[in-house]
């Protein structure tokens, strides 16, 4: 805190009075000082106050985990039928078409199997497609199960100063159609308007840590992504998006679950020939049934560990530099006699200049 400075562009000055007395205090960025222009006493009483609060602040490691779990299965089962000609002349034709298996019919008289639906499909024909023929289709049954399962885990972490926010966000930027002008003979030139959008994993924290180690966390978490099971009809990609934005107070280096977004979803749907369908048994026969079931599991995880001083912030970094050290130097690299040696990619080892030995981690509390 110098007596004296010369003034700069960044710097702001103001005049009190304290006690009757004139007193200038003129603040300087580019240094962080402040020029204090006052009687001994009224000095030597603020700067007992800023020694107080020029102290090193604590910073705060933030570790994520989102933990995702699905689990869908999927089951469907129906019965088409047609009744044609046996020979390209068809004189009277009757059909059943459920669940949009319509074209099936049209495919199989124009020998495309591009059409046939997953699953297993049993059918007939009428006709010799050999001797060039028009093969016709009697009937169809098509049965298809599904099942799929996913775990996704994900560990974004990040370090920021005491009430200062840090974000951090892994994923895409892909464009969305926002608008488009096609052309025509008053407008000969057509445009397209894009709005690019991040999607992947964010995440924003604003953490402030209180005098008893206790840290108060401003929270915004989301995980987004594409999903193609939506039908945009081609005006461009839709997007699946599950955020949380909370506040929430967790102790020191302690395990604070944010929330869960669970999902369970059941649908069912019948498509059935009017009155045949409804006969007992024989009625399967004339009817196409789908079901569907789905479960999402989503769960937030956080843990901060306050990092009060420079030890802790050594210990904290050298500790995930030795990890990354090691996963690079578990990597493989196959050999080959036609191909050249790749060169080994390894971070270099950190030398501590204070004792000259390889740093190592010491800390139990962060080990991933």
């Amino acid at each position: 805190m110098p007596a004296s400075a010369p003034a700069s562009p960044t710097s702001a000055a103001a005049n009190v009075q304290v006690g009757g007395v004139n007193v200038m205090i003129q603040a300087d960025n580019m240094t962080n000082s402040l020029v204090i222009t006052a009687p001994d006493n009224i000095y030597n009483n603020l700067r007992s106050v800023i020694d107080k609060l020029d102290v090193r602040r604590a910073q705060v490691y933030v570790e994520a985990m989102i933990a995702e779990v699905n689990v869908s299965k999927a089951g469907a089962f129906g019965v088409q039928w047609l009744l044609a000609g046996g020979n390209e002349n068809v004189s009277g034709v009757g059909a059943s078409s459920l669940n949009g298996l319509g074209s099936l019919l049209a495919g199989i008289a124009t020998k495309d199997p591009s059409v046939i639906p997953g699953g297993l499909s049993l059918g007939i024909l009428n006709g010799n497609p050999v001797n060039g023929r028009m093969p016709t289709l009697g009937v169809l049954a098509s049965a298809l199960q599904d099942s799929g399962d996913g775990n996704v885990l994900s560990t974004p972490n990040l370090m920021t100063l005491d009430n200062e926010e840090a974000k951090i966000m892994v994923g895409q930027n892909i464009p969305i159609i926002t608008g488009t002008q096609a052309s025509s003979g008053a407008n000969a030139n057509p445009y397209v308007s894009i709005e690019r959008k991040d999607v992947g994993i964010k995440l924003r924290v604003r953490p402030q840590v209180s005098e008893g180690g206790s840290i108060t966390l401003t929270v915004y978490q989301e995980v987004s992504s594409i999903d193609k099971s939506v039908l945009t009809e081609g005006a461009g990609l839709a997007t699946k998006t599950r955020s949380i934005d909370s506040k929430v107070l967790v102790d020191d280096g302690q395990i604070i679950v944010l929330g869960g977004l669970i999902e369970d979803r059941v649908t069912f749907t019948r498509n059935q020939v009017p009155l045949l369908g409804d006969i007992p048994y024989l009625g399967a026969l004339f009817r196409y049934e789908n079901r569907k079931s789905e479960k999402v599991n989503l769960m937030v995880f956080l843990r901060p560990v306050v990092l009060r001083d420079a030890d802790a912030t050594r210990n904290l970094s050298s500790d995930r530099y030795q990890y990354l050290r090691a996963e690079q130097s578990r990597f493989e690299r196959p050999s080959s006699a036609l191909l050249p040696e790749m060169p080994a990619v390894v971070l270099p080892e950190v030398i501590d200049a204070r004792k000259a030995t390889p740093l190592t981690p010491s800390d139990p509390a962060v080990k991933p």
